[in-house]
Order: structure tokens, then sequence, then C-alpha cells
């Protein structure tokens, strides 16, 4: 069994107990970048994850198949690993890091990737 497939069994009660699941993520976020972050907006749903910078100078967008891995455990570091390779580090894999504000609803999200993506996605858990 996959972990996307544990961790949905596992929230599944929690998640009926709030109704349908949310299927579209729209969040103002900041791309982290070495020099300078970069404000915009970030969309997730089932056809993958979209960044739109507010200069409209930066659009990143993967798609769910390319999605290697997501870690959503931390709002101050959202992370999205494609499978794309860097170009002057070809043993590294291309990385994406957003920050989002501390009321994003991570557990939903979490909820919808573990769902979507068949890879490893890492979440957020509150201990009750």
């Amino acid at each position: 069994m996959t972990l996307s497939k544990v961790l949905l069994s596992a929230l599944a009660p929690a998640l009926m107990a709030f109704g349908a699941p949310q299927e579209v993520f729209d969040l103002t976020v900041e791309r982290v970048r070495p020099l300078r972050d970069q404000p915009g907006d970030l969309h997730i749903d089932a056809q993958g994850v979209t960044f739109r910078s507010k200069d409209g100078k930066t659009d990143v967008t993967i798609k769910m198949q390319d999605l290697r891995e997501a870690s959503v455990a931390d709002p101050r570091a959202l992370r999205f690993e494609t499978y794309e390779v860097e170009k002057w580090k070809p043993i590294e894999r291309r990385e994406y890091t957003f920050r989002a504000s501390p009321d994003a609803p991570l557990d939903a999200l979490a909820l919808f990737l573990a769902a979507k993506v068949h890879r490893p996605v890492v979440g957020h858990y509150w201990q009750g």
C-alpha cells in the first residue's frame, strides 16, 4: 500500500465529518528565491500546481504527473519537487518552495495531494 493511500485511509473519517473534500486551492504565497523572494499566487488543482508572480514576470506550471514529491508540512515552506533535473547540477531535481500564510488549509491540501499524487506527500497533522 502506498504512503498516499495510507494517509488517505487514516484521515478519511475526519474528512467525512467536514463534508466534501476541497478540489481547488488558491493561496497567496511568496516563492522562496536565493536573493529575493517573489510574491504571487499559487493555484493547485487536479491538473497540477501553478504559480504566477504578482509582477507577471514568472509563471511556473507543474503537471500533477510530474510531481516527484510534495511537502505541505509547514506553511513557511510548501515544497514541490519535480522529475526535472537542474541544468548545472544534474544530480539534483528541480524544486520549488513557497511561503504561505499560517492560516492556509494545509490539512485539506495534504489530503488532496495524497489522493492525487502517486508519490510521497509529506503532510502536517495536529495532535489532539
